[in-house]
C-alpha cells in the first residue's frame, strides 16, 4: 500500500500543476498571435512554408529530368563524313539508353592498305563505368540490333555473372586440395574479376565494330593511337591538350590559393605555420636547385617549385623512339627505370640492328640498367628484351636463355604466370634457331617441342589453374609444317594445280600434320567458341593439304552448329576444297553443304564465291549434266 499512496500523491501533484502550465502556454500563444498580426510579411512567409509542407517530398525537386539523367547530358559526337544511318542509330542508343560515354570513331575506310576488317569498317569506341555496366550494355545493344536490323551480332570478351560465380566456386574447390590454396584462389579470382573490362561486338551491320571498355582498360589499350593514320600528329594534339588542361588547372589552383591565403590565420608573415612552411621550402629549394637548374628568382612564392613535366614528357618520348641513351640521361629516380628499359626494347624494334651480340652497346646498357631488386614488371620487360634479341640473332641469344630467365624469376620468389609462358612459347614457335637445310620440318618441330617440354617441366606454373587456350593453340602451330596448299593461293587462284606433263589434277601433297597436332586438335574441337579465327584457318588448310577430309568437314559442321554463319569463312572453305582437286571432297561439299546453304539463302553466292564454285564444277562436272540448281545460282551471281 505505500507504493500505491506514493503514486496517488504524484498524480495529484501533476494534476494540480497542469492548470498552471496551461495558463503559461496560453499567454505565450497570445503573444505569438499578436506578433504575427503585427507583421504581414511574417504571415505570408508562414503561409508559404505551410504550403510547401503540404507538397509531397517527391514533387518538391526543382531539377528537370534532363538534369537528373546524366545520359541525356552526354553529347553526341560528330559522325564521320558519309557515315551510314545505322552508325547514328547505334551511337544514339548507346549514349541515350545504355549510358556509354566518351564515344569516338576510328574510320578505317579508304585506308591503304585495306585493314583486316574490310574496306568499309568503322570502329566505335565507348567507355563504360564498370565491368557490370559493360556486360549489361552489351546485352542491351545485342537485343537492340536483333530487333532493329534483323541480324545476330557476335561478341567476344563478355562473361555473365553466373559463369564467373561458377568459375570461382570451382577454382576454390580445386585450390583447397593444394598447399597454396589461399594464394592460388586469390590470384584466379582476381584474374576473372576483370572478365568484362573489354568487349568487342561485331554488329554485322555496315561493317560496324563496337569496342566497349572500362576507363582503365581504354587508357591502357589506347586504340586511337594504334589505328591512327598519323601517330605523330595525334601525339602532338594530345600534348597541346594536356598543356591546356594543366594550365587551366594551375590557374584555378592559383586563384584558390590566393583566396585561401587571404583568409587563413596562418598566412600572415611571422606566423608559426608560415615560418615552418618557409623553412621547408627554402631547404627543398637549396637541395634541388643545382640538380634541376633552378634559381631563387624562379620561385615567386613560399610554395616549393614543382618539377617541370617537360622532363617526364621527354623521357616518355625517348622511350617510345628507342633512344635509350637519352632516356638514361633523363631518368631521375627508380620510378623512371621502366621507361629506361622500354627504351632499350623499342630500340631493337625500331633500329633493327644487323648484328646483335652480347658485346653490343644496347645489350650491355640494358643489363647494366636492370635493377638489382627487380619487380615482376621488370622481369617481364627483361623477357621481352630477350625474346626480341632472339628474333634478331637466334645463334647468340638462344631459346635456352628464355627458359633460364623464367627459372631465375621463379627462384626469386615471383610467380611465372600464363602470360610469361605464352610469350616464350610464341618465341619458340617462330624461332629459326634450329632451321637448317639438312633437317626436315618434322625434325625441327621435334627439337622445338623438346624445348617447350623442358620449359613446362622446369618452370613451375601456379597450381590450381589450367593452361590457357592460347597455349594450346600455340602448341598446335608448333606441331605443323608449312603446307603446300595455302589459303592465300586458293583465294587468288582457286583452280586446282595440274601436272605439267600429264595435265592431271595434283591431289597428293607432302603431309604437314603430326600425330601430336591431330591429338591436340581433337581437344581444341571440344570448345570451338574459344578457337580464334587464325587457328581455324590453319587447321582447315592442314587438313585439306593432307586429304584428311573427315577432320575437315567435322570441323566445318562443328563451327556451323555452334557459331553464326560467316560468309567469309564459307568462301575460304570452298576455296580450299576446290583448290585441293579432290573430287570426293568437292562432291561432298556441293551436294551437302552448298545445297543446304543455298536452300536457306538463294542469294548466298557473290562474285568471288561464284568464281570458286565455277572452277570446281569444271573439274567435277565438265559435261555440265548435273548440279543445275548450283549452276543457276552461279549464273545469277555472275550477272
Amino acid at each position: 500500500m505505500p507504493r500505491l499512496r506514493s503514486a496517488t500523491r504524484l498524480y495529484s501533484e501533476g494534476a494540480s500543476a497542469a492548470p498552471e502550465q496551461q495558463q503559461a502556454q496560453s499567454k505565450e500563444e497570445s503573444k505569438h498571435d499578436k506578433a504575427t498580426e503585427a507583421t504581414p510579411a511574417a504571415a505570408a512567409a508562414a503561409t508559404t512554408e505551410a504550403a510547401a509542407d503540404a507538397v509531397p517530398w517527391y514533387l518538391r525537386s526543382s531539377e528537370t529530368y534532363t538534369q537528373l539523367n546524366p545520359a541525356l547530358n552526354e553529347p553526341i559526337p560528330e559522325f564521320p563524313e558519309n557515315a551510314p544511318e545505322s552508325l547514328k542509330t547505334l551511337v544514339t542508343e548507346m549514349i541515350r539508353e545504355l549510358g556509354f560515354t566518351n564515344v569516338t570513331f576510328i574510320d578505317l575506310r579508304n585506308r591503304t592498305p585495306v585493314s583486316i576488317f574490310g574496306a568499309d569498317a568503322i570502329l566505335i569506341l565507348a567507355t563504360g563505368n564498370t565491368e557490370r555496366h559493360i556486360g549489361r550494355g552489351t546485352n542491351g545493344l545485342i537485343t537492340f540490333i536483333k530487333h532493329n536490323f534483323n541480324v545476330v551480332p557476335s561478341q567476344e570478351g563478355i562473361q555473365t555473372s553466373g559463369f564467373l560465380k561458377v568459375q570461382r566456386r570451382r577454382l576454390k574447390k580445386k585450390a583447397k586440395k593444394l598447399a597454396n590454396a589461399d594464394e592460388t584462389f586469390s590470384y584466379s579470382a582476381e584474374a576473372s574479376r576483370f572478365a568484362n573490362n573489354w568487349v568487342v561486338l561485331d554488329t554485322k551491320v555496315d561493317s560496324l565494330l563496337v569496342h566497349m571498355m572500362t576507363p582503365e582498360k581504354r587508357e591502357a589499350l589506347d586504340l586511337e593511337y594504334v589505328w591512327a593514320e598519323d601517330p605523330a600528329l595525334l601525339e602532338e594534339q594530345r600534348r597541346l591538350q594536356l598543356e591546356q588542361e594543366e594550365s587551366a588547372e594551375a590557374d584555378l589552383d592559383h586563384q584558390q590559393n590566393q583566396q585561401s591565403s587571404s583568409s587563413s590565420p596562418f598566412s600572415t608573415q611571422g606566423s608559426i605555420r608560415g615560418y615552418h612552411t618557409y623553412t621547408v621550402n627554402k631547404r627543398w629549394f637549396s637541395s634541388q636547385a643545382p640538380r634541376l637548374n633552378l634559381t631563387q628568382a624562379s620561385s615567386s612564392s613560399n610554395m616549393p617549385p614543382v618539377p617541370n613535366n617537360n622532363t617526364q614528357k621527354a623521357l616518355d618520348i625517348a622511350a617510345i623512339k628507342g633512344d635509350y641513351k637519352t632516356a638514361i640521361a633523363l631518368a631521375q629516380s627508380s620510378a623512371d627505370q621502366d621507361s629506361v628499359l622500354k627504351a632499350h626494347i623499342n630500340y631493337l624494334f625500331s633500329a633493327q640492328p644487323a648484328l646483335l651480340t652480347n658485346e653490343s652497346d644496347v645489350v650491355k646498357s640494358f643489363f647494366s640498367e636492370f635493377p638489382k631488386m627487380p619487380t615482376k614488371k621488370d622481369h617481364r620487360l627483361r623477357l621481352q628484351f630477350l625474346v626480341k634479341a632472339h628474333e634478331l640473332n637466334p645463334s647468340v641469344f638462344r631459346l635456352r636463355a628464355l627458359e633460364e630467365h623464367l627459372i631465375n624469376q621463379q627462384a626469386s620468389g615471383l610467380l611465372v604466370d600464363i602470360a610469361d609462358v605464352e610469350l616464350v612459347l610464341s618465341a619458340i614457335v617462330s624461332s629459326k634457331e634450329y632451321d637448317s637445310p639438312d633437317k626436315t620440318p618434322f625434325q625441327i618441330s621435334r627439337k622445338k617441342s623438346r624445348v617447350a617440354y623442358y620449359m613446362f617441366k622446369d618452370v613451375l606454373r601456379p597450381q590450381g589453374t589450367d593452361l590457357s587456350y592460347n597455349i594450346y593453340q600455340l602448341l598446335f602451330r608448333l606441331w605443323l609444317d608449312v603446307p603446300e596448299l595455302s589459303l592465300a593461293q586458293a583465294l587468288k587462284n582457286p583452280a586446282p594445280a595440274r601436272d605439267e606433263t600429264t595435265g592431271e589434277v595434283i591431289v597428293e601433297r607432302v603431309p604437314v600434320l603430326t600425330p601430336q597436332a591431330v591429338t591436340l586438335f581433337k581437344f581444341l574441337r571440344t570448345s570451338p567458341r574459344r578457337m580464334n579465327q587464325s587457328v581455324i584457318y590453319l587447321a582447315l588448310t592442314a587438313f585439306a593439304n593432307d586429304n584428311r577430309w573427315s577432320y575437315f568437314f567435322n570441323l566445318w559442321h562443328t563451327i556451323d552448329k555452334n557459331l553464326a554463319f560467316d560468309n567469309e569463312l564459307f568462301t575460304r572453305v570452298a576455296a580450299l576444297v576446290v583448290k585441293s582437286g579432290n573430287c570426293d571432297a568437292m562432291l561432298t561439299f556441293f551436294e551437302t553443304i552448298l545445297q543446304k546453304q543455298l536452300m536457306a539463302n538463294p542469294f548466298l553466292l557473290d562474285k568471288d564465291l561464284a568464281a570458286i564454285v565455277k572452277e570446281g564444277l569444271l573439274v567435277l562436272d565438265p559435261s555440265e549434266n548435273g548440279f543445275k540448281h548450283i549452276r543457276e545460282a552461279v549464273s545469277i551471281a555472275s550477272l
